[in-house]
């Protein structure tokens, strides 16, 4: 999914915190931040911006809908233990060990 977020350097800023821009991609400005659903985690703690809206048991791993506060639905895979209830208030971040592509955003 993309993400709108603001590039300064190399340094990402979005909804779901920080993340580091892949080198290369853009200048600084408004972007649209690409994110897998391993970049991101749930957390039932802290301050919550999401809700989930339905998981799916893929073996390994779970994969989640949370939808956003202010809109757009995420999707997020967690490791198979995790366990959050459709309707459960979460706290959803970018978490991603790797830098992230980041594209100029398109004008309206």
């Amino acid at each position: 999914m993309f993400l709108p977020g603001e590039r300064r350097g190399d340094e990402l800023r979005t909804l779901l915190g920080a993340g580091t821009a892949r080198a290369g991609d853009s200048g600084d400005g408004p972007v649209d931040v690409l994110l897998r659903p391993d970049d991101v985690t749930l957390a039932a703690d802290g301050d919550t911006n999401a809700a989930v809206e339905w998981s799916r048991y893929e073996g390994g791993t779970r994969l989640y809908a949370a939808r956003l506060d202010d809109g757009p639905l995420l999707k997020v895979r967690t490791n198979h233990e995790t366990h959050l209830a459709p309707g459960e208030r979460v706290s959803a971040r970018i978490t991603a060990g790797h830098p992230l592509a980041a594209f100029p955003r398109e004008s309206a």
